[in-house]
């Protein structure tokens, strides 16, 4: 007993009762008269007269969300390279955070003025001739 086929043909039932809006213990009447089936078909056997609709099928893999304090992102050594190549985006912007985090520790001796943390949550990083500008100051309100 081939289980994949009993579970293509599951499949195929459950599918066809759906599409055709067909509820388990409901009359049936005449809504499989002129039944609409899925067929999964390769697009380069279509034949010019079929009646074509395709299917996208989004499939979502869990995720979890990681959490970073400000403080542990100055220790960017430690990340593992790892991390890095699969999760470049994240790392970039953990990075960013870094920078400014640094350079409030950098240059405070203490407390400061709003307007003065407000500023120095904005720091500027040269690469050649191309800049980045990373402004936090909307988180320092």
């Amino acid at each position: 007993m081939d289980l994949t086929k009993i579970s293509n043909g599951i499949s195929f039932a459950a599918r066809l009762l759906d599409l055709n809006e067909v509820k388990f213990g409901e009359e049936v009447g005449n809504r499989l008269d002129d039944p609409i089936a899925q067929v999964l078909v390769d697009p380069e056997e279509i034949d010019d007269g079929w009646t074509i609709r395709t299917t996208a099928v989004l499939t979502f893999k869990p995720m979890g969300d990681i959490y970073i304090d400000e403080f542990s992102t100055t220790l960017l050594d430690d990340i593992d390279e790892e991390f890095k190549e699969s999760y470049y985006q994240e790392f970039v912007k953990i990075q960013c955070m870094a920078d400014i985090v640094l350079n409030l520790m950098d240059s405070s001796s203490g407390k400061m003025e709003r307007e003065d943390f407000t500023n120095k949550c904005v720091t500027k990083k040269n690469y050649d001739e191309d800049v980045l500008v990373i402004d936090g100051t909307d988180t320092s309100r």
